[in-house]
């Protein structure tokens, strides 16, 4: 199980739950920075800007061996699963 954001709390969980952070301070900075090129005509506007996100590895999740791997793969291909919008679980 994983978590997005990497709130406070889900480093206290138990077990602590692995999570996806967010470069908060890097997103503001770069918004700020689009606001003033924008103001100073140095910059036209961009529709897009990509941020690299942090995996925070955690014990809500573990390596899965090779043989497990496979086995997964196998079973999951056969069983249905509701859609989430997440690649590789519908």
């Amino acid at each position: 199980m994983i978590g997005f954001d990497d709130i406070k709390v889900a480093a206290f969980n138990n077990p602590r739950l692995t999570t996806i952070r967010q470069p908060l301070s890097n997103m503001g900075r770069i918004a700020a920075q689009c606001v003033l090129n924008q103001l100073n005509g140095s910059e036209r506007f961009r529709k897009q800007i990509t941020v690299e996100p942090e995996l925070v590895v955690r014990e809500s999740t573990r390596a899965v061996d090779q043989g497990t791997q496979a086995g997964s793969a196998k079973k999951s291909k056969s069983t249905p699963k509701s859609g989430t919008g997440f690649a590789g679980t519908d």
